[in-house]
């Protein structure tokens, strides 16, 4: 059983927050002073007032800055935050230079140090943001990683459960092998315990997740103790009942953490989408055939998926007994990835305003499908929403080439450049219908059939 390390939380995120928006307050203020300050708009009484306010203000906010980073020490791995000592001296001195200057009734010098007094505490809060931005991400990243371990462990544990039931079913009370199991029930309860406190700490820190790890571990540990008790007692039926109870807790546990680390990596992905800037306006895509080739190996896997299924059903029904565990959790694996992959083609049409309602339909019944699995469901129903997810993966796809073939036609029709004539025969051509105009004008009265052959001339002239 692997051991999960989980690092202790960084400095409390609200008293950075408030700093971070106490500067861009202070900054404001700052900045609107030196407008008024070089307009003369007020008294100078009450513009060095309002000044002197700011800089109090603005020391207060220096102590607090200093208390911050005292705490980040006394941290087991303080993180690398930047209190940026040197530019908070430099606005500082900025800031006292202008009450100075304002003093001396030299408004326009103390308006130009108080605009960049102003500039000095954006950057620092901008210096603070991008500091607190990184240190989220990785520890997002950190999250992600105990998840990842924690799930691994739980699926191990629910497998070894799932083997002692399977042993305990066929045993004799009566018999040493029903004392060593008795042993390894004992071993499995003990591995929980690491697990479960790596999943009480990891609970404290992603709030979204708290209350179900909390009541689902409460349950876990109540009925592995329950089930030692009745092995102990000779009670097999109560004993397995205890068993299959721990087994299905644990798989809710492990379904509950894969589907936060999901929502996790989204919102990661979401955040970093968010701070790029759109190549090309209006969220065209600059590949289309690129964009269809992810659906194509998801269409695949889906089929290669419910080929598997079929299989396992089959066997199941000419007696060849209930797959494995580890059948069903490769499964189950394999439809979240499957589901994942489509997740992220929805997510890039999004961004490209071009969601898919038909894509969110499908990720829905994707979502089931992986329930089923974890949960060990192989039912007719079962096979049946394999066969409409593969139904719809078609439609989704026969849709976006439809949409690709439209787009390359407008391209076409778009791209279609008129063609220039030459410089040179232009001249030529000029002097031509120079020529034609005034043969028009001097031609003589002609009878009617030449008259005709010459209008012709003109015309092919023209032409």
């Amino acid at each position: 059983m692997a051991t999960i390390y989980l690092k202790e939380k960084v400095i409390p995120e609200k008293k950075i927050d408030d700093a971070i928006n106490k500067l861009d307050e202070l900054s404001k203020k700052q900045e609107d002073l030196g407008k008024q300050t070089e307009e003369s708009k007020k008294s100078q009484e009450d513009l060095k007032k309002e000044q002197e306010d700011l800089n109090k203000k603005f020391e207060d906010l220096q102590k607090e800055l200093k208390d911050i980073e005292k705490k980040n020490k006394e941290l087991d791995q303080p993180k690398d935050f930047d209190k940026q000592e040197q530019k908070s001296n430099e606005v500082e001195k900025d800031m006292q230079d202008a009450k100075q200057e304002m003093e001396s009734k030299e408004n326009k010098k103390a308006s130009k140090k108080q605009k960049k007094a102003a500039a000095g505490m954006k950057e620092m809060s901008d210096s603070m943001k991008s500091k607190m931005e990184s240190g989220e991400k990785e520890q997002n990243e950190e999250d992600l990683d105990a998840m990842r371990q924690l799930l691994e462990n739980l699926v191990t544990l629910s497998f070894d459960q799932e083997e002692m039931m399977k042993q305990y079913q066929k045993v004799d009370v009566n018999t040493p092998k029903y004392v060593d199991l008795g042993q390894k029930q004992k071993r499995i309860k003990e591995d929980f315990v690491m697990v479960k406190d790596s999943l009480l700490e990891l609970s404290k820190r992603v709030s979204q997740i708290e209350t179900f790890i909390v009541d689902k571990v409460a349950e876990v540990d109540f009925n592995l103790e329950k089930s030692l008790e009745n092995i102990q007692e000779r009670q097999k039926p109560q004993a397995q009942d205890f068993q299959q109870r721990s087994m299905k807790n644990m798989n809710d546990l492990a379904l509950m953490l894969s589907e936060a680390m999901d929502a996790m990596q989204q919102q990661m992905a979401g955040q970093m989408s968010g701070n790029q800037k759109c190549s090309k306006p209006g969220g065209k895509s600059s590949s289309k055939s690129g964009d269809r080739k992810p659906m194509d190996k998801i269409g695949k896997g889906q089929k290669g998926a419910s080929e598997q299924m079929q299989k396992m059903s089959q066997g199941q029904k000419q007696g060849g007994g209930q797959p494995s565990s580890k059948d069903f959790a490769q499964m189950a694996a394999q439809q979240a990835a499957l589901r994942k992959a489509l997740q992220d083609v929805q997510k890039g049409k999004k961004e490209q305003g071009q969601g898919s309602k038909l894509l969110e339909d499908i990720i829905k019944d994707m979502n089931e499908m992986e329930k089923d699995l974890v949960n060990k469901k192989l039912t007719n129903e079962t096979l049946k929403r394999q066969q409409e997810i593969l139904t719809k993966l078609l439609e989704a796809d026969r849709a976006e080439r439809e949409r690709e073939y439209d787009n390359k036609r407008k391209a076409e029709k778009a791209n279609q450049i008129e063609q220039k004539v030459p410089p040179a025969l232009q001249e030529y051509i000029k002097k031509k219908q120079a020529e034609a105009e005034q043969y028009k004008t001097i031609s003589p009265a002609l009878r009617p059939y030449y008259k005709n052959l010459v209008e012709d001339y003109f015309k092919n002239l023209k032409n």
